[in-house]
């Protein structure tokens, strides 16, 4: 039916009709200026877009699994007479093969002839060499977990005595150890596990560098220093010089 056949009232209507039609196309083009066009991601960002979302959720869920323990005691472990006139302070790394060195040869007579009987208090402290020792800070953490458990000095000699094992195989040896030495597994555990002692372990490195050591293992003896695993000749030559025992007097 053509439009002359159309009445005026269907005329208008149609009117009306394409108005609406040719309003709409105008709103439709505005929003396509208006909508905000995301640029293409090339596959290489979007490779590391996921990557690092997967980096940001992982550290999220290690945050909340990982157990809560806060330290019971936060000195540094020693042995020893507190009171004696004498204070060895040794600053070390568990991995460290000299370090191992010393505390097989060396300090045993230390231990027999100064610490046991007194006349020598000697402090463990941490200084790790972590570019070169990747396993010394965990190490050192799952000692402090000993000492939390008064277990300190045995648990660290076990380390030092079974360096190269523990360097090939990894944490779980240290949770093997402490269970060999009795210790109560869900205490340690949860402290190893929580990474609660790391602070702790780095307070003494900073420490260290405010003493000025610089490798490992090195000694304060009343202040006086003695680098690298010495024999024990050289601590008694100290030591006793600090005691006031000569080679007349020595006993």
């Amino acid at each position: 039916m053509g439009k002359k056949y159309l009445s005026k009232k269907e005329k208008k209507r149609l009117k009306y009709l394409k108005s609406l039609e040719t309003e709409e196309e105008k709103e439709v083009k505005e929003y396509e200026k208006k909508k905000i066009k995301i640029p293409k991601i090339s596959k290489t960002w979007l490779v590391i877009i996921l990557i690092f979302l997967a980096i940001v959720g992982y550290s999220i869920y290690s945050n909340v699994a990982r157990p809560q323990y806060t330290p019971i005691k936060t000195d540094s472990p020693f042995v020893g007479n507190p009171n004696a006139n004498v204070t060895i302070i040794e600053y070390s790394d568990f991995q460290c093969s000299y370090c191992a060195q010393f505390h097989k040869t060396t300090y045993p007579e230390i231990r027999d002839k100064y610490i046991s009987t007194g006349k020598v208090k000697f402090v463990f402290k941490n200084f790790l060499i972590e570019q070169i020792y990747t396993l010394s800070n965990k190490a050192a953490q799952a000692a402090r977990c000993a000492y939390e458990q008064d277990r300190f000095e045995e648990y660290a000699l076990n380390l030092y005595n079974k360096q190269n094992e523990w360097s090939k195989l990894g944490v779980s040896k240290f949770k093997d150890y402490a269970k060999q030495f009795g210790l109560n597994m869900t205490a340690f555990n949860q402290c190893l596990d929580s990474g609660a002692m790391e602070e702790l372990v780095k307070r003494d490195f900073e420490e260290g560098k405010k003493n000025g050591i610089t490798g490992t293992p090195s000694f304060l003896i009343n202040k006086k220093r003695i680098i690298g695993a010495k024999p024990f000749d050289d601590f008694q030559k100290i030591i006793d010089a600090e005691l006031g025992i000569t080679n007349s007097t020595q006993s």
